[in-house]
């Protein structure tokens, strides 16, 4: 558990440079980074000197398990688990009336506007406002991290192998996405990445967050996949278009032109790029290619979250680092035809991109 101590003492290093005494956290992901505790509701105050884990009776022992498990690694009693009903009337107003904390910093993204307002009539410190203190340490995996990745990407790869055995003619897109669901199950994943998954046939996957539907496969459908998986908490995500009998030689140029779009990718980034350059570089060639390409993101981090930073879009000015664990995923989407969208995630190391996801991308490999 010493890696939770690490994770605080960078948070500290941050938000001390914020001038914050301390630091109130709600959101689920950076609790679970923070804590390891996994819960529906509940907060984590982190003092210069002390942290502060507020639950109610729902997780209280597993929250005092973990707790004993922290403050073992620890000089001290690092974390305080704290018992609670109604966590502002019970333990944060008191606790910062009691402490020496002027300035206090929040999430803004997280904490509800009804909440600060209740905490800020209730005390009378300074509340600042703080966006993404932990979720650019997030960013950075270590090693345990990219190991639960490298797992989770491992299970799509093995689950898109055993798919391309199910799809045939007659079958239903929703019947694909429950087969998906259950192989990644029985591979080991904890639980989907999400849902639903998408299995788009035909025409429908000229819309990217589709979902799937009753539409049953035809010969001569492309069927655009995009699902993934979770082990240990940290998410996969995986695209792929299989192609229902010979592609057509429409079906070929899209396949061909978004794989290359892909590859591009790759070759752009190095550290210290500019997150929105490689998206902006990759659309400006597509658009040399097509009238059709793809309007979101080329790509997103993955982790705790399917999508947390780095965000790769146009006009983002954060630089690739070292640790960063993301996607490629540059797609055509022709409204009334269709869609390809093929994706690979990669980690940023020190010797280059290394690329986790090792299903095929050759049309002979995804032709059933």
């Amino acid at each position: 558990m010493e890696v939770y101590l690490k994770r605080i003492a960078n948070l500290r290093k941050v938000f001390e440079k914020n001038n914050l005494d301390a630091f109130l956290l709600n959101s689920y992901a950076n609790r679970v980074y923070l804590s390891a505790l996994e819960s529906s509701s509940g907060w984590l105050v982190v003092s210069r000197s002390s942290c502060f884990l507020c639950v109610d009776s729902r997780y209280e022992e597993a929250a005092k398990k973990i707790v004993a498990r922290i403050n073992k690694t620890a000089n001290h009693g690092e974390f305080t688990f704290v018992p609670i009903e109604d966590f502002k009337k019970d333990f944060l107003v008191s606790f910062i009336q009691k402490g020496e904390i002027k300035r206090i910093g929040f999430e803004a993204k997280h904490l509800s506007h009804a909440t600060l307002n209740y905490l800020k009539k209730s005390t009378k410190i300074k509340w600042v406002a703080t966006f993404d203190l932990v979720e650019n340490l997030r960013a950075i995996k270590d090693k345990e991290e990219i190991k639960q990745i490298e797992k989770a990407v491992e299970i799509c790869d093995r689950t898109f192998k055993h798919i391309l055995g199910f799809i045939k003619p007659g079958v239903r897109e929703r019947e694909i996405a429950w087969e998906l669901e259950r192989f990644i199950r029985e591979a080991g994943a904890e639980k989907a990445a999400w849902y639903p998954f998408i299995v788009a046939a035909g025409s429908n996957s000229a819309m990217p967050h589709y979902g799937s539907g009753l539409r049953k496969i035809k010969k001569g459908d492309q069927v655009q996949l995009d699902f993934g998986a979770v082990v240990a908490g940290y998410a996969s995500d995986f695209s792929r278009v299989v192609f229902v009998g010979k592609p057509n030689d429409t079906q070929n140029k899209i396949h061909t032109l978004v794989s290359k779009a892909l590859e591009l990718g790759k070759e752009i980034i190095h550290k210290k790029t500019a997150v929105g350059r490689v998206d902006e570089k990759v659309k400006e060639w597509l658009r040399t290619q097509s009238d059709h390409i793809y309007r979101h993101g080329l790509g997103h981090g993955v982790g705790l979250e399917i999508h947390e930073k780095p965000t790769l879009y146009i006009g983002r000015k954060e630089k690739l680092q070292v640790g960063n664990v993301f996607t490629i995923e540059p797609g055509i989407y022709i409204p009334g035809w269709g869609g390809v969208r093929l994706e690979d995630m990669v980690i940023l190391t020190e010797n280059g991109l290394q690329t986790i996801t090792k299903s095929p991308l050759s049309l002979k490999e995804v032709t059933i």
